[in-house]
């Protein structure tokens, strides 16, 4: 199967939110079994310029290939899989200082890759 790039929209309850926003939080809903789960901005600022990954290596290469992550334009990236179905996901954003430490996210794109179909 190959990984798919997608607009946030298509998934996310919001693609821009944090401090100074209307939203604080935005919903990932997953296409395979509709499972939600709610990310708040604080889990978008803990994996501001980190590195490391949960997928696996094989996913991480894959998602890289479709969509790499432009550090030029300040892109930075938040890797999980879905609880329920292991659906592995990669949404690309970029934050906005919004004060001294408190950020707002823009998320630019969607990656999804099922590795067990």
């Amino acid at each position: 199967m190959k990984a798919l790039v997608l607009d946030p929209q298509k998934r996310f309850s919001s693609n821009i939110f944090g401090a100074g926003k209307d939203e604080v939080k935005t919903t990932y809903t997953c296409p395979d079994c509709l499972t939600k789960r709610t990310f708040y901005e604080n889990e978008f600022a803990r994996s501001l310029f980190k590195t490391n990954s949960c997928l696996e290596d094989i996913v991480i290469k894959k998602f890289d290939l479709v969509r790499p992550i432009d550090k030029i334009k300040w892109e930075d990236f938040l890797d999980f899989r879905c609880d329920n179905c292991s659906l592995n996901i990669r949404v690309i954003y970029t934050s906005n200082e919004y004060r001294m430490a408190c950020h707002y996210f823009i998320l630019k794109s969607v990656l999804e890759y099922n590795n067990h179909s």
